[in-house]
């Protein structure tokens, strides 16, 4: 692994849209890897970094600005708390909700083309495997869907699979 150096990055922030620079120190093959599209997140790619300069990085949003924007917003239940920063969500997080959207598109569909099912057993396991579904999440998470929800649900199940490997729009159901 090579030396540690400084680099200076500049971006536009996405709360004032001004320009600001920042000193990151990092080594030469991190600031390689960060300039790649196919790379990392950066809290994997820079663990050595505070919050504070990964959030510069991924946002253009100074330590100053999130303090104008969360310090003293009574409004907003804010009153002189620190920005909250989580950590990423683990691999099985994202593919226990992955497996429950899928679930959740597959049973939606299995109602709607279930009754045009001729073929009595393909029919009786097309109903069974619904009624799994049925006994595996309470009855509310089964739908139905309005327009927006479903229009949600297929957007979340398309960005985990994108997350994941997968091209955009995947949603083959």
């Amino acid at each position: 692994m090579s030396d540690i150096v400084e680099y200076a990055f500049v971006r536009r922030s996405s709360v004032s849209g001004e320009l600001h620079t920042l000193q990151i120190a990092m080594t030469a093959e991190q600031y390689a890897e960060l300039q790649r599209s196919d790379r990392r997140h950066v809290q994997e790619l820079l663990p050595q970094c505070t919050d504070a300069e990964r959030e510069f990085l991924i946002t253009g949003i100074t330590p100053e600005e999130w303090t104008a924007l969360t310090k003293g917003n009574k409004e907003n239940g804010n009153d002189d708390q620190e920005p909250e920063h989580q950590a990423p969500r683990s691999h099985e997080e994202i593919l226990e909700a992955l497996h429950k959207l899928f679930d959740q598109v597959w049973y939606d569909r299995q109602q709607l083309l279930a009754q045009d099912i001729k073929d009595p057993e393909t029919r009786a396991v097309s109903l069974e495997a619904a009624r799994s579904l049925e006994a595996k999440y309470p009855k509310g998470d089964l739908g139905p869907w309005d327009d927006f929800q479903w229009g949600m649900l297929n957007g979340k199940l398309s960005a985990l699979r994108w997350v994941l490997g997968d091209k955009w729009d995947t949603l083959d159901t």
